[in-house]
């Protein structure tokens, strides 16, 4: 937390510039305890690292994995803390939904599997990844797999020993995107005064 708040961990932080956001996730993804990622509609991955997403203007790339991506377009990040029991603490990243990229003929719902075969290049269905080709062609080295937020909503990030994480059996499900972040904080706030 040092290297994002380098004068104390405040109870609220806010940030709206998509370059701002990307260096505060990228310093989480990289912390291997505080980093795991809680989806909108249900389950979670950890956090490896976070850039700004050149496919696509005003979406930052949320990285998960070697060759996997989850692309969301940012319209906050939020952090919250509660005291100086920091096991409670989480960031907040509020999304807004992405268009469906076309790779698909039927919209997806809430998230689009695709595989962006090189930089600057058209969007290829998941079942290319899975075949490891491509209209013939077998898929280049700098082909990746991303995870498309179509349906926007927001994430929560929590560390990996947070109450959160093991004494709320249902926290997989999504519960956070139910909630504002005013009342999701409020919900937060009384697990850790009950804690």
């Amino acid at each position: 937390m040092n290297k994002i708040f380098s004068n104390g961990i405040p109870t609220s932080a806010q940030w709206t510039d998509i370059a701002k956001m990307s260096a505060v996730l990228e310093i989480v993804g990289s912390q291997p305890n505080s980093n795991h990622m809680y989806f909108p509609r249900s389950g979670g991955l950890d956090l490896a690292g976070s850039a700004p997403y050149k496919e696509e203007p005003g979406c930052l790339e949320l990285k998960v994995g070697d060759h996997a991506s989850e692309v969301v377009k940012p319209s906050a990040l939020l952090f919250e803390s509660f005291g100086t029991d920091l096991q409670w603490a989480y960031f907040r990243l509020e999304c807004e939904p992405l268009q469906d990229s076309g790779a698909y003929t039927a919209p997806q719902g809430g998230s689009e599997e695709v595989v962006l075969l090189a930089p600057g290049k058209a969007y290829a269905p998941r079942s290319a990844w899975d075949n490891g080709e491509y209209e013939g062609k077998s898929l280049p080295i700098s082909a990746h797999l991303i995870t498309r937020s179509t349906g926007g909503g927001p994430l929560v990030i929590f560390s990996k020993g947070s109450s959160y994480n093991f004494s709320e059996s249902d926290t997989y499900d999504g519960r956070h995107a139910n909630l504002n972040a005013a009342e999701f904080r409020d919900y937060i706030q009384r697990s850790a005064t009950s804690s």
